[in-house]
C-alpha cells in the first residue's frame, strides 16, 4: 500500500534516496525470521482447516525470507526501509489471523477452503515484492518502482504458485492489485470468496502499517524518502518541485485526513468491513485498530501544536547491511 493513488507525473531520479541520517538497519536471520512467521501463520489454520498446506506456506515463507536478503538468483536485496521484510511477515501473519477469525464465525458451509486460504497468505507474503529490483535494475533503488509495483508482484507470485502445490490457484495472483489504494477491488472477481480473500490480504497491509508503534517516525524517516524516489514528494534537493509532500513534516501533517478519508472509509467500504474477523480471532477486541486510533490521535496533537519534535524514536528497518546503512544496537 502507498499514501498516493495518483501519482503526478514527474516521476523524479531513479537515483538513490537522500535520506536525512543513515538508515538504521537490524540485518537479522531472514531466514529465522521467515520461519518462525510461517509457524505462527500454520499453528493457527492447521487445526482450523482440514487439509492445510502447512510445507508449501512454509516454503513461501522462507521464499520471501531469501528473496528480501538478495538470495534468490536474479533480485536484488531489499533497499526500501519502510516496506521491508518485517512488513511482509507481519502482512503474512495478519491475513493469517483475519482468515482465522472469518472461519472462526464462517462455518464449514462458507468456509475459504485450505487452498484458497493458503493463496491468500502468499499473496500477501508476496504484494510488495515488485519493490525488489531485477539484477538489470541496479542503477535504480526499489522505491523507484512504486507505480506498478503490484503489477510486478502480481506476476511473480503467479510464477511461483505454478511451481507449487497450489498451482489451480495461480490466476488468482492478479488479487494483490487489491493492495492498491485506486483499486476497484469488486473488479477483479465475480468469485465471492476469491472477492473476500483479496479484501483479508488488503485489510492486513493497510492496518499491520498503521499500527506499528514506530509508524509515525517510519513515515517521517523512511516513507517520505521512498515517495522521494518514486516522484512523490519534494525531496531534500528540491529534485521533485511539483510533488505532493513538501518534506517529512507535511507529510505527517497530512497523514492524519489521508488515514481518515482514503483509509479507514476503504477499510468499511470497498474492503468490506473484513477487518472485524481480528476481534473474531483475539477473542473480542481488536489491537490493531487500538493501535492504529492511538497513532492517529497522537499525531492529532503534534499536528495542532505544530511541533513534531515529540517524535523521539529511531526506527529501525529489517534490511541487509549496506553502504548508508547503520546497524542497530
Amino acid at each position: 500500500m502507498n499514501h498516493v493513488t495518483s501519482p503526478p507525473s514527474n516521476r523524479g531520479q531513479n537515483g538513490p534516496m537522500d535520506m536525512v541520517q543513515p538508515v538504521q538497519v537490524r540485518d537479522l536471520d531472514s531466514a529465522a525470521l521467515a520461519a518462525s512467521a510461517a509457524d505462527e501463520a500454520n499453528a493457527l489454520l492447521a487445526p482450523r482447516l482440514p487439509g492445510w498446506d502447512a510445507d508449501t506456506v512454509r516454503a513461501a515463507f522462507l521464499h520471501v525470507g531469501e528473496a528480501y536478503a538478495g538470495r534468490v538468483p536474479g533480485i536484488l536485496p531489499c533497499d526500501t526501509p519502510y516496506h521491508d521484510l518485517r512488513h511482509i511477515l507481519e502482512t503474512g501473519v495478519a491475513t493469517a489471523r483475519l482468515i482465522d477469525g472469518y472461519e472462526r464465525e464462517s462455518g464449514k458451509e462458507r468456509s475459504l477452503g485450505a487452498p484458497l486460504a493458503a493463496t491468500a497468505i502468499v499473496l500477501a507474503l508476496m504484494h510488495d515484492i515488485g519493490l525488489l529490483r531485477e539484477a538489470h535494475e541496479a542503477h535504480l533503488t526499489g522505491a523507484a518502482l512504486t507505480v506498478g509495483h503490484e503489477a510486478r508482484g502480481a506476476r511473480y507470485a503467479q510464477r511461483w504458485l505454478e511451481q507449487s502445490a497450489l498451482c489451480g490457484f495461480a490466476p488468482l495472483a492478479r488479487l494483490i492489485d487489491a493492495t492498491r489504494l485506486g483499486c476497484t477491488v469488486e473488479g477483479l472477481t465475480p468469485d465471492p470468496l476469491h472477492l473476500l480473500a483479496a479484501r483479508l490480504v488488503a485489510t492486513a497491509d493497510l492496518m499491520v502499517q498503521m499500527a506499528d508503534r514506530e509508524y509515525l517516525e517510519k513515515c517521517r524517516d523512511f516513507l517520505y524518502f521512498e515517495f522521494v524516489a518514486a516522484g512523490w514528494a519534494r525531496g531534500p534537493d528540491g529534485r521533485n518541485p511539483d510533488a505532493m509532500y513538501a518534506s517529512p513534516e507535511d507529510l505527517l501533517a497530512k497523514t492524519p485526513t489521508f488515514c481518515r478519508t482514503q483509509v479507514l472509509e476503504r477499510l468499511e467500504g470497498a474492503l468490506g468491513g473484513v477487518r472485524r474477523y481480528f476481534a473474531v480471532h483475539f477473542g473480542g477486541d481488536d489491537p490493531y485498530m487500538a493501535a492504529i486510533r492511538r497513532n492517529l490521535e497522537y499525531l492529532d496533537r503534534l499536528v495542532a501544536d505544530g511541533d513534531f519534535s515529540r517524535l523521539r524514536r529511531t526506527p529501525v528497518a529489517v534490511l541487509p547491511e549496506r553502504p548508508g546503512t547503520v546497524a542497530a544496537r
